[in-house]
């Protein structure tokens, strides 16, 4: 009976967030895909929770990482084993207090491991559900198949619904109140709402879809960590300026498969024109792609400089992904270079343009 007792009062605590303390190491995704306003291509990001988390000690950064982790994968993955190697390494203060990026360090580190290697349970003390003594070399195994290889600090609603749109999930803290809990009176349409009840600590939940106009607002959709009796069924919403002043405090993040190295690289090349080590392509970094210049009719044509052309002496260009390929057409010297050519005496240009001036060559 006092066992029953003491699992009824953890699960009403169950927060265990603490503020984001930046060391330096993070990567901005602004960086990568840009800082300006973002309009989604898609009504609905198509992605979908595979599984709502029930939390019995303060571990909710580990059930969000998990959850999110469990949408890249398609395969339900094991919360305790997260909090498990948090314990072993030091992340974890209490009962499963950390910040937002403690479980990005050990998915990077060592993965999660599937469900059925290590069920969830809440029947056990705090000292036998995180020991690492359970831990086999068999879950380690497995949980290296479930790595990620880089997270990145996601600053505001934009950037949150642009990863969104990418397809990847986004983990975040809030500061809970009271109002947000079932017992508070939290209701149709669950919207957690900040100004309501008081401030209990810092929560991680995460996000997997959008709605440019619910209740008149831009929100996220966001999964909680209380089981399927929780909001609509343990989902809720978080309006756009609500999610940009929490995460000011608490931090959020999404993970990216790309490696440190082909992201630092990245950062370090966005707005450069580089050209490849061992040929002659030249490409625009941007957006993390790389998007190809296919000639130099069309790089006159953006007003690029031929001494601001970088050689890729990393030979890193053939790991980053394409994106559109320039268009002659579309650039804002096209007219002006048309009139050159016809008034030119010499026939110096002429060759570079041909193919898309044809008609000045007739």
């Amino acid at each position: 009976m006092i066992d029953f007792i003491k699992n009824l009062f953890r699960k009403k605590i169950g927060l265990g967030l603490l503020p984001l303390r930046k060391d330096g190491t993070e990567f901005e995704l602004g960086a990568l895909w840009g800082f300006g306003d973002y309009t989604p291509k898609k009504q609905s990001s198509g992605l979908n929770a595979l599984s709502v988390k029930y939390q019995a000690y303060n571990t909710c950064q580990f059930n969000s990482a998990v959850g999110a982790k469990e949408i890249d994968e398609g395969v339900k993955l094991s919360t305790r084993f997260l909090v498990c190697m948090g314990r072993k390494l030091g992340l974890i203060s209490g009962d499963g207090f950390s910040n937002i990026k403690t479980g990005d360090l050990i998915l990077q580190k060592y993965g999660v491991c599937e469900y059925q290697f290590l069920p969830d349970t809440n029947e056990l003390s705090w000292e036998e559900y995180s020991s690492f003594s359970v831990i086999s070399p068999s879950m380690i195994a497995n949980a290296l198949k479930h790595k990620i290889q880089s997270y990145w600090f996601v600053r505001n609603y934009n950037q949150a619904v642009k990863a969104l749109d990418k397809g990847h999930p986004v983990r975040f803290g809030v500061g809970w109140r009271t109002s947000m809990n079932m017992s508070g009176g939290f209701s149709v349409p669950w919207l957690l709402n900040f100004l309501l009840g008081y401030l209990v600590d810092g929560h991680a939940i995460y996000a997997f879809d959008w709605n440019l106009n619910y209740q008149g607002k831009k929100v996220l959709k966001c999964v909680n960590s209380y089981g399927t009796v929780y909001g609509d069924g343990g989902f809720m919403y978080i309006t756009e300026d609500d999610f940009n002043r929490e995460v000011a405090e608490y931090g959020a993040t999404a993970n990216l498969d790309i490696p440190r190295s082909q992201a630092e690289w990245l950062i370090t090349n966005s707005g450069k024109i580089v050209k490849e080590l061992n040929g002659n392509k030249i490409y625009f970094i941007g957006n993390g792609v790389k998007q190809m210049i296919p000639d130099m009719a069309t790089f006159f044509a953006y007003n690029f400089k031929k001494d601001e052309i970088l050689i890729d002496e990393e030979n890193m260009l053939p790991n980053i992904p394409s994106g559109e390929t320039f268009n002659f057409w579309n650039g804002s010297l096209v007219l002006p270079i048309y009139e050159i050519i016809k008034m030119a005496k010499d026939d110096t240009l002429k060759p570079i343009f041909k193919s898309y001036f044809d008609n000045l060559f007739i």
